[in-house]
């Protein structure tokens, strides 16, 4: 379990970072929007984590989505993502491009499928995420999230609440292989860390 003070990633706004510094900063922004997105849709569904087969050094920990598991329906991520990638393969492919660069491509590409998934599914629901910057490596800039048309959190929020959330996930998977994420139990830790757990009551 990593803390801010250990990796150092939310540099002040406008703070000049080098390349790979940069690029850690955007992975680590997804990671954490990432887990208040599942916070958001673990409220209409069960969504099943799994323990990474990498644990991330330097960055925040991007969580390892097996399924979600809603009333009348069972979504398999990692089917999912097999399947995207191996639509991608077969565009590159297409294009000229070889198979080892456009399975370099793919995996690149894992995390943002997932996100977007994700996103897609929120959307559902009347939840809307907007993001200034996006790219394989992960996200920057101005990002919002919208419940009917009105924002309920910032990018600010996200450092703050994404950080608490990977934690809490982190500690679950120390002694179990899968987890089932409920919202119930997250608002309960960020209640337990002063952080109020309002904003995910109207979903």
């Amino acid at each position: 379990m990593h803390s801010q003070e250990d990796i150092n990633i939310f540099p002040k706004h406008g703070d000049h970072l080098k390349y790979k510094e940069k690029h850690q900063y955007m992975r680590t922004l997804q990671s954490m929007l990432q887990c208040v997105l599942l916070t958001f849709l673990s409220k209409k569904c069960d969504i099943v984590i799994g323990r990474p087969h990498r644990k991330s050094r330097i960055t925040q920990q991007f969580i390892k989505v097996k399924r979600f598991n809603f009333k009348d329906d069972i979504i398999d991520v990692q089917n999912y993502i097999r399947m995207r990638c191996n639509e991608l393969v077969l565009l590159e492919n297409k294009k000229g491009i070889s198979e080892k660069t456009a399975r370099r491509r793919c995996q690149m590409m894992k995390r943002q499928e997932v996100l977007h998934l994700t996103m897609d599914l929120l959307s559902f629901y009347g939840v809307f995420v907007t993001i200034e910057t996006e790219e394989g490596e992960g996200i920057d800039g101005r990002i919002e999230v919208f419940n009917n048309k009105k924002i309920i959190i910032n990018r600010d929020s996200i450092e703050k609440i994404g950080t608490l959330i990977s934690s809490f996930i982190s500690d679950l998977l120390q002694t179990s292989n899968e987890i089932i994420l409920r919202c119930v139990d997250i608002k309960n830790y960020l209640k337990v860390n002063g952080i109020s757990s309002e904003l995910f009551e109207n979903i």
